[in-house]
């Protein structure tokens, strides 16, 4: 029972480290789905749209410090997600989809 604090201090410092290994993840995943949502759709005007008005409804900071984001964000900033979504076209270029085997036939 004494040693409860001392367990309790050095797992709250494990988590600590290993919080931007487990956010990183979990932004890979968000960025992987908006790519998804991107080339199933191919409407980037209305990806972008949609996060800038997630962006003024939940008053979020478009892009915070990179401390934040690695310690405490689980999705992507909302500015790096609406640059992807205007930027990413590979169907305009003829480039390969990274999802296309999941949604053709």
């Amino acid at each position: 029972m004494a040693a409860l604090p001392l367990i309790l201090l050095l797992f709250n410092a494990y988590l600590f480290l290993i919080s931007p290994v487990i956010m990183g993840f979990t932004r890979y995943h968000e960025h992987e789905a908006d790519r998804f949502g991107l080339e199933i759709t191919r409407d980037n005007h209305a990806a972008a749209t949609a996060f800038v008005k997630l962006q003024q409804e939940n008053l979020a900071v478009p892009r915070p410090g990179w401390l934040y984001t690695m310690w405490r964000a689980s999705h992507p900033p909302v500015g790096d997600r609406i640059d992807f979504s205007n930027d990413y076209r590979p169907w305009e270029r003829n480039q390969p989809l990274v999802y296309e085997s999941l949604f053709r036939k």
